[in-house]
């Protein structure tokens, strides 16, 4: 059977790049997030930026809520990373700040991008 997405990674100076490109639905995402998650725990990074851009589809607010709190807390009991920055595409910036806010409320430091520069920037920043 065929994966419904595409995931590569590599690992400049401290972060953590992954681009993934396929569905964005629920099984797929939960997929690649421990896949992300087993590269975590290989590299032991504690910065990640996540490209989603490619990925065709959308996910709704519901879906958007489940990925944060049922799919999620598997990366952060593992409690190496620190920062994690997700580039999507822009026509989904009306999600950004919902999908930020669920994700903060349960103890995340992440932010959404719609440019891989700024977010390689903010994870750049030393605060962690």
């Amino acid at each position: 059977m065929k994966t419904p997405y595409k995931l590569t990674w590599k690992m400049k100076q401290d972060i953590l790049y992954f681009e993934a490109s396929g569905f964005r639905e629920m099984a797929p995402l939960e997929a690649i997030v421990r896949e992300i998650s087993d590269v975590i725990i290989e590299k032991k990074s504690a910065k990640l930026m996540v490209d989603i851009s490619k990925l065709s589809g959308h996910l709704s607010m519901l879906d958007a809520i489940h990925l944060v709190t049922r799919t999620f807390p598997e990366v952060k009991k593992m409690r190496i990373l620190k920062k994690a920055a997700i580039v999507d595409n822009e026509r989904f910036s009306r999600q950004y700040d919902f999908f930020e806010t669920v994700a903060r409320n349960r103890g995340y430091n992440l932010m959404v991008f719609d440019n891989v520069e700024e977010a390689v920037d903010w994870l750049e920043v030393e605060r962690l």
